[in-house]
């Protein structure tokens, strides 16, 4: 059985903390979640008011299929 996909929606200036407790609590959950943006390569996150970290995009925006995941977190 494969594992359910979990499409992430980013954009720059993301909250560092949202994204990598959500990431593994959906992993924990045994999710495959992909971080889907506008751009390719990667966004960047905050942690607050300074840039923190860049998460890799696996997939663009235009690219993602909405059949190819089981849900959508924004």
């Amino acid at each position: 059985m494969p594992v359910p996909k979990v499409a992430m929606l980013a954009a720059d200036g993301v909250e560092r903390r949202d994204v990598e407790a959500l990431r593994r609590a959906l992993e924990d959950a045994d999710r495959r979640v992909d971080l889907v943006a506008v751009q390719r390569g990667e966004v960047w996150a905050m942690d607050g008011l300074d840039k923190a970290a860049t998460f890799p995009v696996d997939v663009t925006l235009r690219d993602a299929r909405a059949g190819s995941y089981e849900s959508l977190v924004i």
